[in-house]
């Protein structure tokens, strides 16, 4: 009797050790989900589930939404969506590459409509009370 428990201790004991060390590792991982401003009116709200993300946005012209793949290390993300421009009604494919660091989403992306294309870069910050 003695012996079986001390097995189920050390079992226990290792599976729990194990955790901890996978916890500590994603602590060096950048906080993604949660609602980021780029200091200009546009605001994206991110949701996780392992290296996917989902992602909702709105700025002054468009509202949009696009999936997203992180890279093994979470340093950056490839996005694929579409979105609207409210104000004159256009749809848009939207690409963009994220750069993930700790407090900062730095994103270059790109519009495609059927008369023109559009790029830019924005750099979004934590809005506060959001993590």
């Amino acid at each position: 009797m003695q012996k079986s428990s001390f097995i189920a201790f050390y079992t226990i004991f290792f599976s729990l050790l194990s955790l901890n060390i996978k916890a500590a590792d994603s602590n060096n991982y950048p906080v993604i989900a949660g609602a980021w401003g780029d200091g200009q009116g546009g605001v994206i709200v991110v949701q996780a589930n392992g290296r996917f993300m989902d992602v909702d946005g709105k700025d002054d012209y468009s509202v949009y939404r696009s999936s997203c793949l992180l890279s093994a290390d979470w340093k950056k993300a490839q996005c694929h969506g579409q979105g609207v421009q409210y104000k004159t009604g256009k749809r848009f494919l939207l690409v963009s590459q994220w750069q993930l660091e700790k407090g900062k989403i730095s994103e270059h992306w790109e519009a495609y409509f059927g008369d023109k294309n559009l790029q830019g870069q924005l750099l979004f910050r934590p809005l506060n009370n959001s993590f």
